[in-house]
């Protein structure tokens, strides 16, 4: 029997927004996590693709009392490209505000996500790159670590 580790706080966030991705997307796009080899993404084969990728986190200040929770605000950005080969389906705008809609205001693993910006980052003659950027901001569990044992031996009754 083969153990499966439970998924990172990180791939929970991933899955619920590319499900509401999914969701604000027309069936037209390909809609994916970032790959972790982008050399190797072929997006020729696609006219129009939406990718998933995690930016990063920053972690707010613990009060020093020994909190067991601290604030995760993780960054994500969703690119939004399209090639020449993609026929039919709405405008770029459209589908950044049918994005923003979706995800405004949702709340993921007890965080609501906050739009920072969106917009093109890239034209070129056979294809356009545009791009939301949110934060989720999410409370991180400390850890449970078992404290060390006390030593078994008695090292002051040992002789050498």
């Amino acid at each position: 029997m083969t153990d499966v580790l439970p998924k990172t706080q990180i791939e929970r966030m991933e899955d619920a927004l590319q499900a509401m991705m999914k969701e604000a997307l027309d069936a037209t796009f390909f809609v994916d996590i970032f790959p972790e080899d982008a050399d190797k993404f072929d997006d020729a084969m696609h006219g129009r693709i939406a990718l998933l990728q995690y930016r990063g986190s920053t972690y707010a200040p613990t009060d020093g009392t020994g909190a067991a929770t601290q604030l995760r605000t993780a960054s994500f950005v969703i690119h939004l490209i399209y090639n020449a080969t993609a026929a039919g389906g709405s405008r770029p705008v459209k589908d950044i505000e049918n994005l923003r809609l979706e995800l405004q205001g949702q709340e993921i693993l007890g965080g609501d996500i906050d739009l920072v910006r969106d917009g093109l980052i890239d034209q070129k003659a056979a294809r356009r790159t545009y791009i939301l950027e949110l934060r989720l901001a999410v409370p991180v569990v400390v850890q449970h670590r078992q404290p060390l044992a006390p030593l078994m031996t008695d090292f002051s009754r040992e002789s050498a």
